[in-house]
């Protein structure tokens, strides 16, 4: 079947309880986010053959509203 395998680090403290990633990491947040309100807050996903998990991840269009489209891995 299709699957969505990613990553988030949990946070007893954080919004959702999952911990934030950032522009730059921090003691409490991860970093490397461009743009931190529309990234996705995952810290490691499998992305389908051919395509990159940055290139994925880093799908967003703050002026257009968009938010990155992942998509899912075939398990077999």
């Amino acid at each position: 079947g299709w699957h969505y395998v990613l990553i988030a680090s949990q946070d007893g403290y954080g919004k959702d309880y999952v911990r934030a990633i950032g522009n730059t990491p921090g003691e409490w947040t991860g970093g490397g986010c461009a743009d931190p309100m529309w990234a996705p807050q995952i810290y490691d996903y499998l992305a389908p053959e051919g395509r990159s998990q940055e290139e994925l991840l880093a799908a967003y269009d703050p002026a257009m509203g968009e938010y990155p489209v992942l998509s899912p891995v075939e398990v077999r």
